[in-house]
């Protein structure tokens, strides 16, 4: 293991990771979940992306408001994403106001209200995030790829969801699938800065140690792609085109490799499919 890194499980399954980084003053944290819209069923598109921003919306001690004044007292940095495989929950501070960000964090992991108001005034917010999508053909045509390559696989669907699942959400849905998908073994806290292993255990482990295991979900399976041709037309002055295939694994050695004939066949203005 690489000089600085320390690992440690809490009794429940919660791992907390740290990176000491004496030559900084500042510290940044994550509280990763191993869940995205890839776990969600047809009926649950969209709600880990919703759960991530509704996350910022109150708990039983803090308002929307207080969350981010707090932060903002700090002069700290705070923000989320939703992804297939993974929400992260992130933070940044100066060294100083680590058990701040430590207390606010984890407040609105553990504690979120999931208000119901608040949920109504969040709801235009995720239909412009998908408005933008849509009205940016650039963005767009991976959406349209991915829905014909995994069809009707979680993965063939948008990370966002639609306006109408996002209509049909409250307060009790999210607590659900919250309980559901947010278990200890898929939780792991990671920080990064000047700090000491120990101190971050003491500051997280009393809180995080409360959550119970759930019932298990299922495994990941790889789902195949389907070979399609899709077509979409707008009046604009641009063709953009997605070209889709199996690729390889993260974790494969040859990625390297990958990426370089990524770059070589589209990834820049030299690139083979931009020159033509």
């Amino acid at each position: 293991m690489q000089s600085g890194i320390n690992n440690s499980r809490l009794e429940n399954g919660v791992r907390i990771l740290t990176k000491t980084m004496p030559h900084v003053r500042s510290v940044s944290m994550g509280v990763w979940v191993s869940v995205g819209a890839r776990d969600e069923s047809a009926s649950e598109s969209g709600l880990s992306h919703m759960i991530e921003h509704m996350i910022f919306k109150g708990t039983q001690k803090r308002s929307a408001f207080q969350i981010a004044k707090q932060f903002d007292a700090i002069g700290g940095h705070t923000n989320a994403f939703t992804s297939f495989e993974n929400t992260c929950y992130h933070a940044r501070v100066m060294d100083a106001h680590l058990d701040t960000m430590v207390d606010i964090l984890t407040d609105i992991f553990l504690n979120s209200a999931f208000n119901e108001d608040e949920i109504e005034k969040e709801r235009p917010v995720i239909f412009q995030e998908i408005g933008m999508v849509e009205d940016n053909p650039e963005e767009y045509v991976h959406v349209l790829s991915g829905q014909g390559y995994w069809g009707d696989n979680p993965l063939g669907r948008s990370i966002l969801g639609t306006r109408e699942d996002i209509l049909k959400y409250d307060s009790a849905t999210l607590r659900t699938f919250f309980r559901h998908f947010y278990q200890p073994e898929h939780i792991v806290i990671s920080v990064a800065g000047t700090v000491d292993h120990d101190r971050i255990v003491d500051l997280v482990g009393p809180q995080f140690e409360y959550i119970k295991a759930g019932r298990r979900f299922d495994e990941r399976m790889t789902p195949r792609g389907n070979p399609l041709f899709q077509l979409q037309y707008r009046d604009l002055e641009q063709a953009h085109i997605c070209l889709g295939t199996g690729g390889i694994a993260i974790t494969d050695p040859r990625r390297y490799a990958f990426s370089l004939l990524n770059t070589i066949f589209g990834g820049n203005m030299s690139s083979r499919l931009f020159q033509n």
